[in-house]
């Protein structure tokens, strides 16, 4: 019993000490891809249109700071932009600006804003890593797999451009990963994990969410349709036995 312990304790260290070289590799392999901006993470931002999506961040945290107001995705108006006419617009990558918060207390604005950009290409190649290596049960196919997805020309032609909220792609893997749990184990616990992770995908980017909505009608569709055709199969077997 003692040696049967010592061999599950050995085998989810080694299998903490994988994950975090992986995650290792990732941010790695991350910091090449957008290089040179780690020799310029305080005084550069990346992205040729950043610009807008750093105002979003810092307007994010002065309405909760400053003018103690929780803020909506789309502003009526303002004439911090385009004065004295002001304008108005929406934010396009929520999710972004409210997790830049924490970075930009402890950071300037664009060491928060590319602080973001670099844990989304961590985390998507990351959580494609996590939902693969689920579904083929293969480390090698799963880290292929994150490096593929979080490193794709559409990711990175995304962060050149500045489109930050494009670059949200690490909440629909982690989404699906959990749909398919919920789907396959059908327990209670995967329902709230996986209204929050979708939830996410959403509120990272009106695009993504629309697009993860028709994938999960039709994902749920599918796997209903798949158990039908299974149990339609499996009743002539058991009818003899009634």
């Amino acid at each position: 019993m003692r040696m049967s312990n010592f061999k599950t304790f050995l085998k989810n260290q080694l299998t903490g000490i994988n994950t975090f070289l992986v995650l290792l590799i990732y941010t790695v392999l991350s910091l090449v891809v957008t290089y040179p901006l780690i020799f310029n993470f305080n005084n550069c931002i990346i992205g040729i249109g950043s610009g807008s999506h750093l105002w979003n961040f810092w307007w994010f945290k002065r309405q909760l700071f400053e003018l103690h107001k929780f803020p909506l995705p789309y502003i009526k108006h303002t004439g911090l932009m385009y004065y004295p006419i002001g304008q108005s617009l929406y934010i396009l990558d929520p999710l972004n600006a409210l997790l830049s918060i924490p970075f930009q207390i402890i950071f300037n604005l664009p060491v928060s804003y590319n602080i973001i950009i670099i844990l989304n290409l961590v985390l998507g190649c990351f959580f494609a890593y996590l939902l693969v290596k689920y579904l083929t049960n293969n480390r090698l196919a799963g880290f292929v797999s994150g490096i593929i997805y979080g490193c794709s020309p559409y990711m990175l032609s995304s962060i050149n451009n500045g489109w930050s909220e494009a670059v949200n792609i690490c909440w629909i893997p982690l989404g699906v990963l959990y749909l398919y749990k919920l789907l396959e184990e059908n327990k209670k616990k995967y329902i709230v994990i996986t209204a929050l992770f979708l939830s996410l995908v959403a509120f990272s980017s009106w695009y993504y969410g629309i697009y993860i909505c028709i994938f999960t009608v039709l994902f749920i569709l599918f796997h209903s349709f798949s158990f039908t055709k299974k149990d339609f199969k499996e009743k002539p077997k058991a009818m003899p036995l009634l």
